[in-house]
């Protein structure tokens, strides 16, 4: 493989849900980041691809938290 077009046009659908998983992670994390007003890391997940990694440790990050503060509450 020597570029990117030629794995497009070898594996279109794996290329397809490449980019399926990552936009999902990124909207995911996005819209957390944003809604908790964590703007470095919104900045961060915005300009960096990582293929998803720091995305989902973020994420399962801060679902641990939340389901922590959810518990204290009660």
């Amino acid at each position: 493989m020597t570029n990117i077009s030629e794995f497009a046009n070898t594996h279109p659908f794996l290329l397809a849900i490449i980019i399926i998983w990552l936009l999902i992670w990124k909207g995911l994390v996005l819209w957390k980041s944003a809604k908790r007003n964590n703007i470095f890391w919104f900045m961060i997940f915005l300009v960096l691809n990582t293929l998803s990694v720091g995305e989902i440790i973020y994420y399962v990050c801060i679902k641990i938290k939340e389901r922590k503060e959810k518990i204290e509450i009660k």
